[in-house]
């Protein structure tokens, strides 16, 4: 349970980074490529996260690591 927007980011950004980052990623996967994430993103995801990661998982990491990646280039 949370009272305000400021103990749910303190809940998110404590226990469930890893979860959130996750599902933020599959969700960028989609909308980036257009279409439903799958099976064969994996790896992209993976990818997408460690980059995030070591960026301390600012926004623009996760943006970045998606428009360099060769599946975003060749869609």
């Amino acid at each position: 349970a949370f009272g305000d927007f400021f103990e749910l980011q303190k809940i998110i950004a404590g226990k469930h980074e890893e979860d959130f980052a996750r599902g933020f990623t599959e969700a960028l996967i989609e909308y980036g490529l257009g279409r439903p994430f799958g099976f064969t993103d994996e790896d992209l995801a993976n990818e997408i996260l460690t980059a995030a990661k070591d960026g301390q998982h600012s926004v623009s990491e996760f943006i970045h690591a998606l428009v360099q990646s060769e599946q975003f280039q060749r869609k």
